[in-house]
């Protein structure tokens, strides 16, 4: 039986996310963009227990964003 080595990068990994709609505490809509920079610091649980690494990290982004911009008014933001 052969086993396949699988690599993992361990640098600095970018993800330029899509532009979100949020809602701020005062109920305003508005647009964020983000950039996303993240290290993987325990290889096998990015192997064995996420399917996709990167769309684990994008998603796990945009709902501290969501839960993050919730908290304050869209002054406060400003």
């Amino acid at each position: 039986m052969t086993e396949e080595l699988i690599q993992v990068d361990t640098r600095i990994n970018v993800i330029d996310l899509d532009r979100q709609m949020i809602l701020t505490k005062d109920n305003i809509n508005i647009n964020v963009d983000a950039c996303v920079y993240y290290t993987i610091t325990e290889p096998c649980y990015a192997i064995y227990r996420l399917e996709n690494m990167r769309q684990a990290v994008s998603q796990m982004t945009y709902s501290i964003l969501k839960n993050t911009a919730g908290i304050f008014t869209f002054q406060e933001l400003l």
